[in-house]
């Protein structure tokens, strides 16, 4: 049976901008720290919410590419080799530079990166007590754990696998709600964290976009962003809240309804976007892994040529935005795109895609 591929522009714009809200939330963070500057009054600090973007943007692609996959178990390895191809060789290029650097440079990290054991795990992505080599890396624990519950969607039997998926879900909203606490359980409450709602979140946009008609996406999407105003107003008045299961579900709600209108109508309708969104749409896992270490080296060095920098604050922190997505997205020219196209071609025996910005493909 055919891989289903579909040009989905937007999409892969959100994948940008869901990057993009990360890094301005680690930017200003760290610009505060070294400048002693907030940046916009603090407003970005709830970029986080770019993290939200991007597990139910996952949810949903991998349902729409997938769900024909289910209960095949013979689809199961192409579709391991492809999420592998995808997350781990970029991952481990730049887990293994960082570890390098944290054992030159010490006081470039917290100092728990050269254990033996974070690094084993950090490099096979397992949950932790601490966050990976790479401090992002933790949002690919989640990304990868996701990917392998849905591969025992493709591998067992519906009357399996449905049972599987649901004791899942229920452990997942017991744990969220307090009906069982697994804090202090650091891999079972990795397991059913609430984070995973939002996969489940996406793919059962997912489903109903392949199963169902939706009607009245304009207000769908206003709803959205509504909720996804709110959500950002209440956050920044009370950052505590991020970590709570209702953000999850605003933010997640929110979100869900925004994919969920956008996709149905650029089903039926061709949307021009510009080719730079699709680009960075293209370099959005790049951006994700390489800028907050850009970051700190910018920020590093303007702390120390404080004194002589023409600019006021405000300007710098955004040139340092902007010097960051450039090298990301020069990262995944250079680096991530070819070992990503040689892989799919001698292990996946593809062709390479299209061009960065002149087609999107859901995979």
């Amino acid at each position: 049976m055919k891989e289903i591929q579909i040009k989905f522009s937007l999409i892969q714009v959100f994948r940008g901008i869901a990057a993009l809200l990360v890094l301005i939330h680690h930017g200003a963070y760290t610009g505060e720290e070294y400048l002693n500057y907030e940046y916009l009054n603090g407003i970005f600090k709830v970029g986080w919410i770019g993290v939200d973007f991007f597990f139910i943007l996952s949810g949903f692609i991998i349902y729409y590419v997938h769900s024909k996959d289910i209960g095949i178990k013979t689809k199961m390895k192409t579709f391991i080799l492809k999420r592998f191809i995808r997350v781990y060789p970029i991952y481990g290029i730049m887990t293994t530079f960082l570890l390098f650097l944290f054992f030159i440079v010490p006081n470039w990290g917290v100092g728990y990166e050269t254990s033996i054991d974070v690094i084993i795990k950090s490099f096979l992505l397992f949950p932790q007590e601490h966050a990976p080599i790479i401090s992002v890396g933790w949002t690919l624990e989640h990304e990868i754990f996701f990917y392998i519950m849905f591969s025992l969607l493709i591998f067992l039997k519906p009357k399996y696998s449905v049972v599987i998926a649901s004791m899942w879900i229920i452990g997942i909203v017991s744990n969220s709600v307090g009906i069982i606490n697994l804090e202090k359980k650091i891999f079972l409450n990795f397991v059913f964290s609430n984070y995973n709602l939002e996969f489940i979140f996406g793919c059962i946009v997912g489903y109903i976009f392949l199963n169902y008609k939706v009607k009245y996406n304009k207000s769908l999407i206003l709803m959205g962003i509504i909720g996804f105003i709110s959500g950002w107003y209440f956050v920044y008045q009370d950052d505590l809240i991020r970590y709570t299961t209702l953000a999850i579900l605003v933010f997640g709600i929110s979100f869900s309804l925004i994919v969920l209108a956008t996709v149905n109508v650029e089903k039926s309708n061709k949307i021009k976007v510009p080719k730079f969104l699709l680009v960075l749409g293209d370099a959005s896992y790049s951006i994700y892994l390489t800028h907050f270490y850009i970051l700190l080296l910018l920020f590093k060095v303007l702390s120390k040529l404080e004194s002589i920098n023409p600019f006021n604050d405000f300007i710098t922190i955004t040139c340092t935005f902007i010097i960051a997505i450039i090298l990301g997205v020069m990262f995944h020219i250079v680096i991530e795109k070819p070992l990503i196209n040689f892989l799919n071609k001698n292990i996946l025996k593809q062709r390479p895609p299209l061009k960065s910005g002149s087609a999107t493909k859901v995979a």
